[in-house]
């Protein structure tokens, strides 16, 4: 029995050194992809100019065929080319459109029935500055009397004389 114990003991450290020197390997490719930020912004700046210059090549060739078709009056295949063009934004265009129309009758619903007829003319951003005017609540005007006393009405008699000279105006007001 002490064999199969000193086996097992034998097996645990092997397993415990493998997992050991797999961590300190793990933190050693760890420090590799440390990059500056200097340097990062470096090649990130030359990744991006690459991608332009491989756009501007492609639209370029894609110019240079398009010319070359015209010469040689290949306009069925100029017409193919864009027509599937187009058809890749058809579908896009037609779930546009009906959200667009959705959202539209959505705020239509808000407006008197009278008003839904000359307003379904408007498209939805102009429908919704409405709505929003419309629902937005006028300040109620201030109709105290205003003035410096804040439409109180004073009384001369009870006045110190400074108040008095102070007040003046607001006085001879509420007496005319």
């Amino acid at each position: 029995m002490s064999n199969e114990e000193v086996g097992q003991d034998e097996k645990t450290e092997a397993i415990g050194q493998d997992v050991k020197t797999e961590v300190v390997e793990s933190n050693d490719k760890a420090e590799d992809y440390s990059v500056p930020g200097y340097r990062f912004k470096e090649l990130n700046e030359k990744n991006k100019a690459l991608e332009s210059k491989v756009k501007a090549m492609e639209s370029d060739a894609k110019a240079k065929i398009e010319s070359e078709a015209v010469e040689r009056e290949e306009f069925k295949e100029l017409y193919e080319a864009a027509k599937v063009e187009r058809d890749k934004f058809a579908s896009d265009a037609e779930k546009y459109y009906s959200i667009e129309e959705s959202r539209k009758s959505r705020l239509l619903e808000s407006f008197p029935e009278n008003l839904r007829e000359k307003m379904s003319k408007l498209d939805s951003e102009t429908l919704e500055q409405m709505k929003t005017e419309f629902t937005n609540k006028v300040p109620q005007v201030d109709n105290s009397g205003g003035g410096v006393s804040g439409g109180k009405s004073l009384e001369w008699s009870k006045l110190p004389p400074n108040e008095r000279k102070k007040h003046f105006a607001d006085i001879m007001r509420n007496k005319i």
